[in-house]
């Protein structure tokens, strides 16, 4: 696809009339919620969309068209700000380093994208971090069956195997319990040449938190209380804050997700997700430098939302406060096919007091098509509240 300098509906602003210009790669969900942000403190927020249909766009930006995987692309949007940062891990680093050497100002650095992007890098560095490590589980690299039954070996059964780059989430990720279970599938998923793969320590979870952590270039950071996710793998979780961990593990998660992004540098926001297993251990998962769907409560939930946030940081702008407002949870909407004006309809007769419904604009084939915030006394009774309005949603007319 060409990349074009295709302004959206709505007209240019006047530089003089904002206060920044920032650049978002990506143009999805995260993309509309960071834009809406960057209305309120008159920043202008240009996207790289794949569509003219993509969230962002429909709900304003201006917008170039093209690829993140399109170098020509890259540079097309990048010119029309002073910022670029990203909404997703779609951008192939060699074309990050070289947007950094032709004098684009990144933020998050490519240095920092680069190393949370390798799963094994990631592994191999972050032991070195601070007096005591950051811990990880047990990774090694994969290239053929015998490796993950040498590695089952020596750590045991199930085994996870994960893609060593792109597999943020679930996706690109298997589970092998027996090596039966592994012949099975192996050979297909080690064929691919474009996926390197590793193998990963199966840990017996008891539950799984994010903590995000706010960070601009002059070394300033706030923490934003840790989000228990629940449910199924990927986008069609359920979000608490706060988390109802104990103590210790609230003081650790923290801690760590605050030493990992001070060593690295990071300006933006910046999601820790931590596994906390059965006996109490406390590892990272996983790392994302830029706004988390996870994230998305702390705009009710918090004094000031990780949006709002990541455009302070990344322009290195005094950071706010990141406090608890009122405890709050988020239920997602899946796509149930019926279209925008079936989702639109019932919205209007599910409102309810203390909940917000966040419609996401665009088409969304697949996925989600927005969420539902609820806040109250509890996390659990705000849990609760949001599940009662997603169920509206969710209901076939």
């Amino acid at each position: 696809m060409t990349a074009t300098s295709d302004i959206g509906r709505t007209a240019r602003a006047r530089p003089e009339a904002l206060a920044a210009k920032v650049v978002m790669i990506g143009a999805g969900q995260l993309a509309e919620l960071t834009y809406r942000a960057a209305l309120d403190y008159r920043i202008g927020l240009h996207v790289l969309a794949a569509t003219r249909s993509d969230p962002a766009v429909a709900a304003g930006a201006e917008y170039t068209i093209g690829t993140p995987r399109r170098y020509p692309d890259l540079v097309a949007a990048g010119r029309n700000g002073t910022v670029t940062t990203i909404s997703q891990e779609t951008v192939p680093l060699v074309h990050l380093w070289r947007l950094e050497r032709e004098g684009f100002v990144l933020r998050p650095h490519a240095k920092a994208l680069a190393i949370t992007a390798d799963r094994l890098e990631l592994h191999n560095l972050l032991p070195a971090i601070g007096e005591t490590g950051v811990p990880v589980p047990q990774r090694a690299p994969i290239t053929r069956q015998e490796d993950v039954f040498a590695f089952a070996g020596e750590h045991g059964w199930p085994v996870l195997l994960k893609a060593r780059e792109s597999g943020y989430g679930s996706r690109n990720t298997r589970i092998f319990v027996t090596r039966r279970n592994a012949q099975r599938v192996l050979g297909e998923n080690l064929g691919n040449p474009r996926i390197s793969w590793i193998a990963e320590r199966h840990i017996e979870v008891a539950t799984e938190c994010v903590v995000l952590v706010a960070r601009n270039s002059s070394g300033q950071s706030v923490t934003y209380p840790p989000i228990a996710t629940h449910g199924a793998m990927g986008l069609y979780r359920e979000l608490t804050i706060p988390a109802e961990l104990p103590e210790a593990i609230v003081q650790r998660s923290s801690r760590l997700a605050e030493s990992l992004l001070s060593w690295l540098e990071v300006s933006g926001i910046g999601a820790v997700t931590f596994l906390v297993s059965t006996q109490g251990e406390v590892f990272i998962n996983e790392v994302a430098l830029r706004p988390h769907h996870f994230g998305d409560l702390t705009l009710e939930a918090c004094t000031t939302s990780q949006f709002h946030q990541h455009l302070r940081g990344i322009l290195d702008w005094k950071l706010a406060p990141a406090g608890l407002k009122s405890p709050a949870a988020t239920v997602y909407i899946p796509n149930d096919g019926q279209g925008n004006s079936a989702l639109l309809h019932r919205a209007r007769m599910a409102t309810q007091p203390g909940t917000t419904i966040h419609l996401y604009g665009g088409s969304r084939p697949n996925g989600v098509v927005g969420h539902v915030t609820a806040t109250g006394p509890s996390s659990l009774a705000a849990l609760e509240q949001a599940r009662a309005v997603a169920t509206m949603l969710n209901q076939r007319s």
